[in-house]
């Protein structure tokens, strides 16, 4: 976020973004591996009428009219848009399992020599 707002040209609002986890790991020295997952918070259980029209879409635009209207939204509302898309939050259980599976095949690929670095730019070209 610092870097979107220095090409914005507004140091003032870049100076309130501190370094992120990775860019302050990386900045004590070394180089250690970073390992990304995206999890989502919720799925959606409603089928899409097809792949042109993507159920996600849908919601997607329904939330956007939501955040443009004016701040008396109910929760009435909000429950609505729940059971219309069919929403569920992704169980805990299965977001540790899949956290640990990731972790694993991260280790896993280090110790057997999975990841090697390219020579002129010094990040993984492959993994696995």
């Amino acid at each position: 976020m610092k870097e979107h707002f220095i090409g914005l040209n507004d140091s003032r609002t870049a100076r309130l973004f501190l370094p992120s986890s990775t860019e302050w790991i990386q900045s004590l020295g070394s180089d250690p591996l970073c390992v990304v997952s995206e999890l989502p918070l919720f799925l959606i259980g409603k089928l899409s009428p097809s792949l042109q029209e993507p159920v996600s879409k849908a919601l997607r635009e329904e939330l956007d009219r939501l955040r443009a209207s004016p701040p008396d939204l109910d929760t009435a509302t909000l429950q609505q848009i729940e059971a219309d898309y069919q929403l569920t939050t992704v169980p805990l259980e299965l977001q540790v399992r899949l956290q640990i599976s990731m972790i694993i095949l991260a280790l896993t690929a280090i110790l057997e020599g999975g990841i090697r670095k390219e020579s002129n730019t010094g990040r993984p070209s492959r993994l696995f």
